[in-house]
């Protein structure tokens, strides 16, 4: 892909994102952070390639987030992270996770669902408490105890979850 911004002019919150805004307790804040990535995320793969203060920077511009200091960006970023509504990637940025808010058709759905499992296993083994998988749109509560990235159903959106 070429370094411009694609024209897309629509994006999809996965059903069970409800779910998830209604259970997480995330702060105004980290809202506000999460839709911004979403507005500002390439299109193609869901990533922010933004530093925190770039996108503290960024937020400050516009009216709307004028109070937005760098460690309430910070303290949104690390709430968006634990949630996993993003993941930080190995390079610099962020990935919106495509089991929450995706562009693009179904096939492009799972890679992106594939991309951001791979992080969320890079995580795990550096240590972080990152132990299962957890069905969402099923709203069951059933755990998976293997991790299986390349059995990703395309209809079925995982977030992994604490133990």
């Amino acid at each position: 892909m070429n370094d411009e911004k694609r024209n897309v002019y629509w994006g999809a919150f996965v059903l069970d994102t409800i779910n998830c805004f209604l259970k997480d307790s995330l702060t105004s804040s980290s809202y506000e952070v999460f839709f911004f990535m979403c507005r500002e995320m390439d299109k193609d793969n869901n990533e922010v390639r933004l530093r925190q203060v770039d996108i503290q920077d960024m937020i400050s511009e516009d009216t709307k987030y004028k109070s937005f200091s760098k460690s309430t960006v910070s303290k949104a970023i690390k709430q968006l992270c634990e949630n996993q509504y993003i993941v930080k990637r190995t390079r610099i940025g962020y990935m919106v996770n495509p089991s929450l808010f995706y562009t693009g058709s179904n096939r492009r759905l799972s890679e992106k669902i594939e991309d951001f499992s791979k992080e969320i296993l890079k995580e795990k083994e550096a240590g972080k408490p990152v132990t299962h998988f957890k069905k969402q749109l099923d709203n069951t509560s059933k755990k998976i105890n293997k991790v299986k990235i390349k059995d990703t159903d395309k209809s079925e959106s995982y977030r992994y979850t604490d133990s």
